[in-house]
């Protein structure tokens, strides 16, 4: 399209406000030249709020757009946290985790209106295609198992010279746009993604993947619409899903959020759905717990037998450990047990240290073991200490105080016997100047051990903390306790 002239009628513009410039509708104003607002280029055309305007985004051709111009935006969830608007997310996993069964599930509420997110009490419509499940007898079924609004959800249909097929992207992306368009669909699933890759494509190469990935990223963009595409997992060992995607890791590279499915390395007997990669903010430490049940459904008379999903509740996990499964019973190792007894012990709330060696040793591990079993998990982001206080707790469960300017805490709790442990009572002056000991003597080795994890040769990257407040260490009591300059000085 050329650029608009002095003869373009007022109000032309079409596609202006498409391409994120409001109010660009163009009005020969001005009978002098001055700077287009993005690209500088004299012209006498003028915006529908009075700014000088070429038209020149409408050219073929790279452009450049001052920032200035560009209003940001706040991210859109159709269910929130998890799967964002305008944006590719890959749902991956082995075969038989319930990828689909799950965006059947989430599909089934967002035509109810109760999927929480930007829609949450409007119902939308969602558009579904699928190459590996028959409507009758597997996606219809299940939808009216999750409680779909079955008006709401379409089942995409393509015929290509007398003969049933599947769409193919890119090549068909363009009337896809089209038809979502015309129902304004707030959801596309693609199952499985690969599938309706062309020949030509190889979902291998990075840029054959890329080619497929950005019209279909473009598609969200412009129809405000989440793409949730089901990829499937190769052979490989890998605790990466990046390493574990059947095809490129421009895949994984290209989707904004990415969900792994995979069964719970604590119980077999269910499955946990995690975020391995969220471009939007932190990723989460949790992870939902879940099982595919069968059950029947009533339709038109008749009892089906289909499947559903049933969500068990939030838990602790990360994909890598997920994606490394369970340890085989003859492989666990008595620090496996210690790393699973804390953590057990630690979802059912905070709880000091002695009480959770007292569980490890209940179940064979020596002291020495269940050291390095915490250490474990609190360098791998597990679990950690509640600053000012005695405990241990799950990470995500971590309270953080308030704090000055410099990141000093300001309500530091005093020490005394109250929130110190069994083995050592303690009294000191609130001044810091004396601390002594009232109690049961401490090994300085074994203090050590508990804040470094350093026994039998073995060591972690940790940096010592007092033991106290958590702030880094200067010095030692002559117990051994690692305590910074404010929580007390040796006498």
């Amino acid at each position: 399209m050329s650029p608009p002239t002095d003869e373009t009628p007022a109000g032309t513009g079409e596609g202006f406000e498409s391409a994120g410039y409001p109010h660009t509708s163009v009005h020969p104003q001005a009978s002098t030249d001055e700077p287009c607002f993005l690209c500088e280029t004299p012209t006498t055309l003028r915006t529908g709020d009075g700014r000088p305007f070429c038209g020149c985004h409408q050219v073929d051709g790279v452009h450049l757009v001052k920032a200035s111009t560009v209003s940001p935006e706040s991210v859109e969830y159709l269910e929130e946290g998890i799967i964002p608007l305008r944006v590719v997310t890959l749902m991956t996993g082995l075969d038989g985790v319930g990828k689909s069964t799950i965006l059947y599930t989430k599909a089934a509420r967002a035509t109810r209106g109760s999927l929480p997110g930007v829609f949450d009490g409007e119902p939308v419509d969602v558009v579904i295609a699928s190459s590996e499940d028959h409507p009758a007898t597997v996606i219809v079924p299940r939808l009216i198992a999750a409680g779909a609004d079955l008006d709401r959800v379409h089942i995409v249909k393509v015929r290509r010279d007398g003969l049933d097929g599947e769409i193919i992207l890119p090549d068909d992306i363009e009337e896809v746009a089209h038809r979502v368009g015309q129902i304004a669909a707030r959801l596309l699933i693609v199952d499985p993604l690969v599938a309706y890759m062309p020949l030509q494509v190889d979902s291998h190469k990075a840029q054959h993947v890329r080619s497929v990935m950005a019209p279909l990223a473009r598609l969200a963009e412009d129809e405000r619409l989440a793409v949730a595409a089901v990829v499937h997992f190769n052979g490989s060992a890998s605790t990466e899903v990046r390493n574990r995607i059947s095809g490129s890791r421009a895949l994984r590279d290209a989707a904004r959020s990415v969900l792994l499915c995979a069964v719970d390395p604590s119980d077999e007997t269910r499955y946990v759905v995690a975020q391995d990669k969220f471009s939007f903010g932190p990723r989460p430490s949790t992870g939902r717990a879940y099982r595919i049940e069968s059950t029947t459904i009533e339709h038109h008379e008749e009892t089906f037998t289909t499947s559903r999903v049933v969500w068990l509740g939030e838990v602790v996990v990360d994909t890598r450990s997920l994606l490394a499964g369970p340890a085989p019973a003859e492989e666990r190792t008595e620090r496996d047990i210690a790393r699973d007894v804390i953590l057990d012990a630690l979802t059912e709330g905070d709880r000091p240290w002695a009480d959770l060696l007292e569980l490890a040793r209940d179940e064979g591990a020596s002291e020495a073991t269940a050291r390095r079993a915490r250490n474990d998990l609190k360098s791998g982001g597990r679990i950690d200490k509640v600053p000012g206080k005695w405990l241990w707790t799950l990470k995500n469960n971590l309270l953080t105080f308030p704090q000055r300017e410099g990141g000093e805490q300001i309500n530091k709790p005093a020490l005394t016997g109250g929130n110190t442990p069994p083995n050592l009572q303690l009294a000191q002056r609130l001044d810091g100047e004396q601390i002594s000991q009232i109690g049961e003597q401490v090994d300085p080795l074994d203090r050590a051990v508990e804040v470094v994890g350093s026994v039998f040769g073995e060591t972690t990257e940790e940096t010592i903390i007092c033991d106290y407040c958590t702030r880094p260490a200067e010095s030692y009591t002559p117990t051994g306790i690692p305590v910074c300059g404010d929580c007390g000085k040796a006498s």
